[in-house]
């Protein structure tokens, strides 16, 4: 068992820097503009709107076994995992001696033994090492998204072509959009809500709700 001995000094105390009111003046300030963004994307007006287009798009990932990396002690490190490299770390620190562990001490300090003279004593503990590898192991992971995408109400789902050692993955997304004219201004609704898609007719007239940067909100019929 080695013995290490440390002496922990504090650290010189910075100067400069901003004053606590000028800190505070600039959280209040922060604080506001949070308050004003929150208030102009919650104010809404409404507007009358008639369908012009209505497009969509659907993906779908597609997965391979791919080498992914990860970190870990020795002995957890899992059955059939490559072994990249491993350091040796402390993996914890306790009052006894153990195996491969380094005994390391603060900085010696005098107490008052009882009978009127110092005794200098110093505190120490054992930091225990291990090894701590690199490794990775053959996960499903997501490597190119299948994307189609058209005009209408009739969206279809992509069917790529699978390669050997590739799967379709289960997240599959899929985007509405519908183009409104209301007031000689073309206003842009994106929904994942298909049976509301499919209500939006080339034509047929919606109540626009519209926030103060023109996005659309939400729309009824």
């Amino acid at each position: 068992v080695n013995r290490i001995n440390r002496t922990i000094q504090a650290a010189p105390r910075r100067r400069g820097g901003l004053p606590a009111i000028a800190l505070g003046a600039i959280g209040l300030a922060a604080v506001a503009a949070c308050i004003v963004l929150f208030i102009l994307l919650t104010r809404t007006s409404e507007a009358t709107g008639t369908v012009q287009s209505a497009s969509w798009e659907r993906t779908i990932p597609i997965e391979a076994l791919v080498p992914v990396e990860y970190k870990d002690w020795l002995d957890e490190v899992p059955t059939g995992a490559d072994l990249l490299g491993c350091t040796e770390e402390v993996r914890s620190v306790q009052d006894s001696p153990a195996s491969n562990s380094v005994e390391v001490c603060g900085t010696p300090y005098t107490v008052d033994s009882g009978s009127g003279f110092g005794e200098v004593v110093q505190d120490c503990q054992y930091e225990v090492y291990d090894q701590f590898c690199e490794f990775t192991v053959e996960e499903w992971a997501e490597v190119e998204v299948a994307t189609l995408s058209g005009e209408g109400y009739s969206p279809a789902w992509p069917e790529p072509q699978l390669v050997e050692g590739q799967r379709l993955g289960e997240e599959r997304e899929e985007s509405f959009t519908i183009v409104f004219l209301s007031n000689g201004e073309t206003y842009i609704y994106t929904t994942s809500d298909f049976s509301l898609f499919q209500q939006a007719a080339i034509g047929s007239e919606w109540t626009l709700d519209i926030n103060t940067f023109g996005g659309v909100v939400s729309i009824e019929q």
